[in-house]
């Protein structure tokens, strides 16, 4: 599994785990209920969030969920502003 967005490239269980530990840290608040919609690739889905961070700096952003052939997650990638990390 695993996990990355413009601030962090996580692989494997121990390190997603402790990204989502320390994000604790930035007191997300979720400012509007979270939206999914069918992902552009076989498997995924993508997430619409709208957060706020340290309590000021409000953040949309998607999360593009992607699953293995047996159903279980492969990769989290969180994309700011709609932005695909790989462009």
């Amino acid at each position: 599994v695993s996990f990355q967005d413009p601030a962090a490239l996580c692989m494997g269980i121990g390190e997603v785990q402790e990204a989502f530990r320390a994000l604790r840290v930035c007191s997300p608040e979720q400012l509007s209920p979270p939206q999914a919609v069918p992902g552009d690739e076989t498997g995924s889905t993508r997430i619409k969030l709208h957060q706020r961070y340290f309590g000021q700096l409000e953040v949309r952003s998607e999360l593009v969920v992607r699953t293995a052939a047996d159903g279980r997650i492969a990769s989290f990638e969180e994309r700011w502003n709609g932005a695909d990390l790989q462009e």
